[in-house]
């Protein structure tokens, strides 16, 4: 009897469970009715029968108060171009879901999985939706979509946004405070007083973007790019740049004294930064660590070299003239297009004044050097044929491994 009766209780629990989650069709929630064109199809990860509802846009045919609650796996579902005005996607995990370009107006999307989900274009999409989810309550949006999106005002403050695409949207006044943005697509966007303070966007991309007035204090910019990026105003405040790309960007509001502002500046540590296209003239950089950095197509008239370390540097088609380059190191930089033309337009040139530059390990074949103060200079491993050197004052100077092969001493 015990054991009939536990089976029958096991019958009647796997008939009931079955009846709410196996049934083939879409009900809606505020009717209780069959979505016409669902009969028979169980919603489920895309991109499989039940997880392929592109296009569900018209009266006859759409999602409208779908009930696609309780915790359904929908990972991967496409929802492409439909109308889910007022559609449950309670707990549902909508994990690499695709919802692009469709209506989600009054959608409920409480505590949804929302990892890699393409909200890109959608309509109707607000910030109190996200914040309902269960991803952002974790604080863990990696990889979510908002391409194309108004987003300004919302409050991104501590989210793990790596690898998320955010193009083309208006970021305006939106709150990105120790936020994880490394390698997030933000090309195209607006970010006009946006907030990034102690953010982390390593290897971003903000190409095109807009940052008037943003607030990147004390940010990690490693190896982000910034090519033809708009930064009038922009706090960049202790923020780390080393290894960042910020390409063509003086002609859109970046000056020195926002470069000048940063740990990496103040800690004479600007390795590998990219500065190609832009006009730096009278830029300070005495001293500075600039190894392996790009400055090709870049003008450096008057600039301040003094010191620097341009060791690796890409120099091809950079204007220097005027620039003080007492110094400093062009170690391995002719391979990389610096010239004899570049030395000779320099005020140290001019002023017969190179002490301690440091030149080794370069082809510097027939040029003239002749007169100049070559005090603490440095040719180590450098070719020297037919280089004129009458008259120099190499007091001091390293030639170890040099080749002076028909140089005129």
């Amino acid at each position: 009897m015990h054991r009939y009766f536990l089976h029958s209780t096991i019958a009647v629990l796997a008939f009931v469970f079955c009846s709410v989650n196996c049934r083939g069709d879409i009900y809606r929630w505020d009717t209780g009715e069959v979505i016409q064109g669902t009969e028979g199809i169980t919603p489920g990860p895309g991109p499989g029968p039940g997880g392929a509802w592109i296009l569900w846009n018209t009266e006859e045919h759409n999602l409208r108060y779908a009930d696609l609650s309780g915790g359904r796996d929908l990972t991967g579902a496409i929802f492409a171009y439909c109308w889910l005005e007022n559609a449950r996607f309670t707990e549902a995990d909508l994990s690499n879901a695709v919802l692009s370009l469709s209506n989600l107006e009054n959608a409920d999307l409480t505590d949804a999985v929302v990892i890699s989900t393409n909200f890109s274009g959608a309509i109707g999409f607000t910030a109190d939706q996200l914040y309902s989810t269960h991803s952002y309550k974790a604080q863990n949006l990696a990889g979510i979509k908002f391409s194309q999106n108004d987003l300004s005002g919302w409050n991104f403050q501590g989210q793990l946004l790596l690898r998320s695409e955010i193009t083309k949207s208006n970021l305006t006044n939106a709150d990105f405070q120790r936020a994880h943005l490394a390698l997030t697509d933000l090309e195209s966007s607006i970010l006009e007083n946006v907030n990034l303070t102690d953010a982390i966007i390593a290897g971003a991309n903000l190409r095109n973007t807009n940052l008037t007035a943003a607030n990147l204090t004390r940010v990690f910019l490693n190896n982000t790019r910034f090519e033809s990026t708009t930064l009038t105003n922009a706090v960049f405040t202790d923020a780390d740049v080393s290894g960042a790309s910020m390409r063509n960007v003086t002609a859109h509001g970046f000056v020195p004294e926002q470069l000048y502002s940063t740990s990496s500046y103040l800690n004479h540590d600007l390795t590998r930064i990219d500065l190609i296209g832009n006009d730096l003239s009278r830029w300070d950089f005495h001293g500075q660590k600039l190894l392996n950095s790009k400055f090709s197509n870049t003008t450096l008239t008057n600039a301040n070299l003094e010191g620097a370390d341009l060791t690796n540097s890409q120099l091809e088609n950079a204007d220097l003239s005027g620039a003080f380059v007492v110094g400093t190191s062009f170690r391995n930089t002719t391979a990389r297009g610096f010239t004899s033309a570049q030395l000779y337009s320099t005020a140290s040139y001019q002023a017969k004044d190179l002490r301690g530059v440091d030149l080794g390990n370069n082809d510097l074949g027939g040029w003239d050097l002749s007169g100049q103060n070559l005090t603490s200079a440095a040719f180590r491993g450098s070719r020297l044929q037919n280089a004129d050197l009458r008259g120099a004052d190499l007091s001091d100077s390293i030639l170890d491994s040099a080749e002076l092969s028909d140089a005129n001493l």
